[in-house]
C-alpha cells in the first residue's frame, strides 16, 4: 500500500512539474508571437511613412513649374516604383 501511496505521490509530482513546464512554454509561445506581432507593426509604421515622404517629394516635382524635364521624370519614375510596390 505504502508503494502505492509513494508512486502516486511521484506521479503528481510529475504532472505538477509537465503542467509548470508546459505554462511556461505557452507564456513564451505568446510572448514570441507578441514580439512578432510589434515587430510587424513597426514595419510597416516605417513602409508607410517612406511611402508617404516619397509620395509627397513625387507629386510636389511633377506638379511645381520649376523642376525641368530630368527632374520630373524621377517624380513620375517615384510615382511608379511606389505604385507598382503597393500592388504587387
Amino acid at each position: 500500500m505504502d508503494q502505492v501511496v509513494a508512486v502516486q505521490r511521484g506521479l503528481d509530482k510529475l504532472q505538477a512539474h509537465v503542467d509548470t513546464e508546459y505554462e511556461r512554454g505557452h507564456k513564451d509561445a505568446i510572448r514570441e508571437i507578441q514580439e512578432q506581432k510589434d515587430h510587424d507593426q513597426m514595419k510597416n509604421i516605417v513602409i508607410i511613412g517612406i511611402t508617404v515622404v516619397l509620395l509627397l517629394c513625387g507629386v510636389g516635382v511633377v506638379m511645381l513649374q520649376r523642376y525641368d524635364e530630368k527632374q520630373k521624370h524621377w517624380g513620375y519614375a517615384t510615382l511608379g516604383t511606389i505604385l507598382g510596390f503597393w500592388l504587387r
